[in-house]
């Protein structure tokens, strides 16, 4: 399948991967695999369209009937379930130091969809918060956004005496510094994680990468083949839903089942859940994924203009940021909750 550019010419889907993954293609077979995949989609969407004009199923938020939502509730939350319903009050942390830390990457291959920001949620929520100790790999190139971000809630603090308040006492309570982000290309960035892992005064739990969302980045590749764990987020949009699953499918045929590769899990989770989207619609995504044989994650994130906005000059509570958890009415408010106890039970730490 093709689509316009802006630019007035026309291009693959399967032309902006590289050469090392379209070799395994020559037979054909696994070009039509992605051409009927495109095909299906497509269908799909129109046949939900179809479907809704006709139908009397209100649109609505993809988990509002009750059944579903407390499936998930459930699910999620037997996991890890706090002894008093409060994160605060959870104690993953496994105290042998000499296991290996786990290799994570939020990776998508749309930009704008979250990979940034849940790599920022997540790392903070579990340093700050669970007592885990985390590091962060920028090897963004060449925006390095976390970089930037970490600089920008320095100053934030030291400027709102609020949020001051709030840092002073979180450091002084878990007794240890801001979670150390560090600077790299993807073709380097693993040797610098085995590199910092061995000589690091504190032995990580967790590692989180932040790569680039372009396959055509030198070495990303063997970046991505080197981590344990690749969550992918992914929304209800045609572009997004066609080069995630095109390269998710990929990923998994090609490199976890012909190559040498440290992933033990990809899984997909569904972002920016909007009440105004067509329930039938989403149905459709899901039943696609799973034919694929791709992992769905449960819990669904809904969304926010939290997640597209950092500490303000006068903000007492604080969402996504570098040098503090989120807070926890807006983690339920969203089902950031719901996500990070699932994340959890999958990574198995």
């Amino acid at each position: 399948m093709q689509e316009r550019r802006n630019d007035g010419k026309r291009y693959s889907l399967l032309s902006v991967y590289p050469v090392c993954l379209t070799n395994g293609l020559t037979d054909g077979t696994n070009a039509r695999t992605q051409s009927r995949l495109i095909r299906c989609l497509n269908e799909s969407i129109a046949a939900v369209r179809q479907e809704s004009r006709q139908s009397a199923i209100p649109a609505g938020n993809p988990d509002n009937y009750p059944e579903r939502k407390q499936e998930i509730r459930t699910a999620c939350r037997n996991a890890h379930k706090p002894e008093n319903g409060n994160l605060k009050t959870l104690n993953f942390k496994n105290m042998d130091t000499k296991k290996k830390p786990l290799f994570i990457d939020f990776s998508t291959q749309k930009g704008g969809v979250g990979k940034s920001t849940f790599t920022t949620l997540v790392a903070s929520t579990m340093h700050y918060r669970l007592g885990y100790n985390v590091a962060v790999f920028d090897a963004d190139f060449p925006q390095h956004s976390l970089m930037k971000m970490k600089a920008r809630d320095l100053a934030m603090v030291m400027e709102n005496e609020a949020l001051k308040k709030l840092a002073y006492k979180q450091f002084t309570t878990i007794n240890k510094k801001a979670y150390p982000i560090m600077q790299h290309k993807a073709d380097s960035v693993l040797d610098a994680a085995h590199e910092f892992v061995n000589t690091s005064p504190v032995p990580p739990d967790v590692l989180f990468f932040d790569l680039p969302g372009t396959v055509n980045t030198p070495g990303i590749l063997k970046a991505l083949a080197g981590m344990h764990h690749i969550f992918t987020p992914i929304t209800a949009d045609r572009v997004v839903m066609e080069s995630t699953l095109i390269f998710t499918q990929l990923l998994q045929d090609v490199i976890m089942k012909k190559g040498e590769t440290s992933i033990q899990s990809i899984n997909l989770f569904w972002n920016q859940v909007d009440g105004r989207e067509s329930t039938p619609l989403y149905e459709v995504y899901n039943q696609l994924i799973e034919q694929l044989g791709l992992s769905l994650m449960q819990s669904q994130i809904k969304n926010s203009t939290r997640f597209r906005k950092e500490s303000e000059a006068d903000s007492k509570t604080v969402f996504r940021s570098t040098v503090m958890p989120p807070d926890e009415r807006l983690m339920k408010a969203c089902q950031l909750d719901l996500f990070i106890s699932e994340f959890l039970n999958i990574i198995q730490l």
